[in-house]
């Protein structure tokens, strides 16, 4: 991956504290001290690492925006080349709007965004493959692959935490994550007429949605 993509993210040292288990305990840890779910603590772990931020900050942070960790992460980046607050980026994005054109909108380089946009994919694809590689040297050709298997941005940095990045552990906590993802038969059950699944509320959760 090229030396001008990683520099992107301003990587900083790992800032999860002093704590230095396998990233297995790592996760229950954070899982467990902050109340998130197996991705948002997932999401939290690689955000901080590249970033450089403590993870408790950086819950702090989401809770007080009242945003998930997936928009956290590319606006953060945005933040970090752009020279303006998180805020305001978080402020400046239209529902609907992919990162990538609020990325160019606010200003950033675009010699750095032209560079990310090479590799295809989107600005949000881009910006965890990156933090993935910062932290644990995962290949863009792997980080690719599990994509294929059918797991989101955020599933895939939940599959290599839990993994360490390590293959044939890799491969395993993708079979465990595709496995319990509702099957479309199930959710046929589940909806009704209208074909909307019953009870379901239109309040706004803080799942890992981009």
């Amino acid at each position: 991956m090229k030396n001008a993509i990683r520099t992107l993210l301003l990587l900083g040292s790992l800032a999860v504290g002093s704590i230095a288990p396998a990233q297995s305990d790592l996760l229950s840890q954070v899982i467990g001290t902050h109340k998130l779910s197996p991705i948002e603590a997932a999401a939290a772990i690689v955000i901080g690492d590249a970033l450089g931020i403590n993870v408790e900050s950086l819950v702090q942070t989401q809770r007080t925006t009242n945003t998930s960790f997936g928009t956290l992460g590319p606006a953060m980046v945005i933040s970090r080349n752009t020279g303006q607050s998180l805020d305001y980026v978080l402020q400046n994005k239209p529902k609907g709007e992919g990162w990538g054109n609020v990325a160019k909108r606010l200003g950033m380089h675009p010699g750095a965004f032209n560079q990310m946009r090479v590799k295809g994919g989107t600005f949000e694809n881009q910006v965890w493959m990156n933090m993935l590689h910062s932290k644990y040297q995962f290949p863009e050709s792997e980080y690719s692959r599990v994509k294929r298997q059918g797991l989101t941005d955020l599933e895939t940095v939940l599959a290599v935490v839990k993994s360490e990045g390590r293959r044939d552990s890799l491969n395993r906590a993708v079979k465990d994550i595709v496995d319990g993802k509702p099957r479309a038969s199930a959710q046929r059950r589940d909806t009704g007429s209208a074909g909307t699944k019953a009870g379901v509320g239109k309040g706004r959760g803080r799942g890992g949605a981009l």
